[in-house]
């Protein structure tokens, strides 16, 4: 539409000359001696309107580009950075270590923010428009942020890393943990309400290495069907990462070897993949379903089990308020200590979430 009308108005300027500084079709009259300016201005407009026509196709084929998907390669050829939009900062770490200087991440959770309770703004919305990969944990945890995406920018490849996960051990969701090394106390009571938060698996699985290396793969072949010329890059940063993924994991097995205690209690059922990985027991968690408060029934019994159990420590989380980890403690003769399941999402930031949680939960349970 706009490049039919500058070629409108190009045509109609072939018909037009000025008189007086003014501009009057050719069929006014011209008094005799007036002296006509018109190939002077029609010039300077016509090149006005050429360059106007000019910038118009250029618009126009970078529209093109965008409309048929090209705009990875362009972007590359221009060594702009692939845009990348995560949902929370342990996914943002990922994707800045195999991505280097390639890349360019943001992520829509703060430090702090819990993605269960996470209302996402306009802010939000438009750090998505313009992104080319959107990476989120899956399975009912953030799975808003796939639908905004969609509706943002319609565009953009979006990689649901529990869905890639499904198939490779992920474990049962709260209502379904009753066995192993992993001790949910409140099993019966969650059992009946089977359309829970998350759907049927736990989604916390960020929190153990061994499928984070897993994860770190597809986010290298996500990235290199974007930027295809990165190839090698993403290929060798992605190898180095995950080497170092496979060391934390063996350092944390050691640092954890034979610390069982008298289990842990958890703000929410976030530390299940961390315990079955290391052979830590789950006592009790404050809250069934992150973000809704408990019945009172429900806390008494939690307190009564804490006291039997002799549990000394009650782990909340910065990501919720820790009144009701606080209550308990008191309650239940324990102290309060803080585990944070997602970190800055700083590069490395990963690395040391894990093993600050593993030195905390060595300090509480096995002093």
């Amino acid at each position: 539409m706009l490049r039919r009308a500058v070629l409108n108005y190009l045509s109609k300027l072939s018909q037009l000359r000025s008189y007086g500084g003014q501009v009057w079709p050719l069929s006014k009259p011209v008094s005799a001696g007036t002296a006509l300016r018109t190939p002077r201005i029609t010039d300077a407009l016509a090149r006005f309107g050429a360059s106007l026509l000019g910038r118009t196709v250029g618009l126009m084929a970078l529209s093109a580009l965008l409309a048929f998907g090209h705009w990875g390669s362009f972007a590359s050829a221009q060594n702009v950075p692939v845009e990348v939009v995560v949902t929370i900062p342990p996914l943002a770490d990922w994707v800045q270590q195999v991505g280097g200087e390639r890349v360019r991440v943001t992520t829509l959770l703060t430090p702090g923010t819990s993605p269960h309770t996470f209302e996402p703004s306009p802010a939000e919305m438009r750090k998505i428009s313009t992104a080319q990969l959107f990476v989120q944990v899956g399975l009912g945890l953030d799975d808003w942020g796939a639908r905004l995406a969609k509706v943002a920018n319609g565009k953009v490849r979006v990689l649901s890393l529990g869905e890639y996960l499904r198939e490779r051990k992920l474990l049962p969701d709260i209502d379904e943990l009753n066995s192993g090394t992993v001790e949910i106390l409140n099993h019966a009571h969650a059992s009946h309400e089977s359309d829970h938060i998350h759907g049927h698996y736990d989604p916390h699985f960020w929190l153990d290495p061994h499928l984070a290396q897993q994860c770190v793969e597809e986010i290298r072949n996500q990235l290199k069907t974007i930027d295809a010329t990165g190839m090698a890059e993403y290929d060798a940063n992605c190898q180095s990462y995950v080497s170092k993924l496979a060391t934390l994991d063996r350092e944390l097995r050691e640092e954890l070897r034979g610390c069982t205690g008298k289990g842990m209690v958890n703000y929410h059922n976030a530390f299940a993949y961390f315990a079955r990985r290391y052979g830590l027991r789950i006592a009790g968690v404050i809250e069934e379903y992150a973000g809704k408060t408990p019945s009172e029934r429900y806390l008494r019994e939690l307190t009564r089990e804490v006291k039997k159990r002799g549990v000394s420590v009650i782990f909340a989380e910065p990501q919720f308020n820790p009144r009701l980890a606080e209550i308990l403690a008191t309650e239940a003769g324990a102290r309060v200590e803080t585990l944070d399941p997602l970190g800055s999402g700083k590069p490395g930031s990963y690395e040391f979430t894990l093993r600050e949680l593993a030195r905390k939960i060595r300090q509480a349970l096995c002093p």
